[in-house]
């Protein structure tokens, strides 16, 4: 295998720097010119949880209960491009995410579509890396049907690393892994829009895939108020800023 990735952009080579036209560097940096606050006004936050290089949030359109993402803070554009630091820490909180959402029936699903070199976002909806990490009510048996992209299965339990192996010639990657703990990544590039998100809502018999399309949602606020009332751990800590209770029940 190749070399662990580390490219990034000048604009984007050192942690906490971000780019201005980024929906997520907007949101994390306290803007208001974002998706979230668009819809529900930019007083109000969905960061609940910190840790040193990344956000947990709840996600916009989500597909199951608490489907949550994990954002680096500092704009890079795939988990594979993360410095070896950030790469052990983001382990670290999702461990624990994963733990906070698992069903007791059923498991958790993470997908993402890391792009490693510019315009290879394709299928992405929001070019900043993220991850998602969604709890499963159903037993998910076969692996994402996704037209030209071939599933190969990580070994290492460091999956961001080997990512970034894989991900040395091409320009863009899917990682999936499934209820039963089991990573898969797929070179990709030029998906359709939101392709994981299609694919897992397909399987949960949910219709509603496309966040562009969502507006007040109830799903969106019970999992604020969720995250508000759960205990977090290391290496999170929950924000200082936080979506009132009063103002979830005026949105209801």
């Amino acid at each position: 295998m190749g070399q662990p990735l580390e490219y990034r952009s000048p604009a984007t080579a050192h942690h906490g720097t971000s780019e201005s036209s980024c929906d997520f560097c907007n949101e994390l940096s306290g803007g208001h010119d974002h998706a979230f606050a668009a819809r529900y006004g930019g007083a109000y936050r969905r960061d609940l949880w910190h840790a040193t290089s990344f956000a947990a949030l709840p996600t916009l359109g989500p597909i199951s209960a608490n489907h949550l993402l994990l954002v680096p803070k500092a704009h890079v554009t795939s988990f594979a491009l993360l410095q070896p630091a950030e790469r052990k820490e983001a382990l670290e909180a999702i461990t624990v995410l994963e733990s906070l959402i698992a069903e007791a029936d059923a498991g958790v699903v993470m997908f993402e579509h890391g792009a490693i070199t510019p315009g290879a976002a394709g299928g992405c909806g929001v070019v900043h890396a993220h991850l998602h990490i969604v709890s499963t009510p159903v037993s998910l048996v076969d692996l994402p049907d996704v037209a030209g992209v071939a599933w190969d299965e990580i070994k290492s339990t460091d999956w961001i690393s080997e990512c970034g192996q894989k991900a040395v010639a091409v320009p863009g990657y899917l990682y999936y892994r499934s209820p039963e703990g089991v990573g898969y990544f797929a070179s990709a590039f030029d998906l359709p829009s939101q392709t994981m998100r299609r694919w897992l809502a397909c399987q949960l018999q949910n219709a509603e895939w496309d966040w562009r399309q969502t507006e007040i949602e109830e799903s969106v606020i019970h999992s604020i108020n969720w995250m508000r009332r759960t205990e977090i751990f290391p290496p999170f800590q929950t924000g200082e800023l936080s979506w009132s209770e009063d103002v979830c029940r005026s949105h209801r």
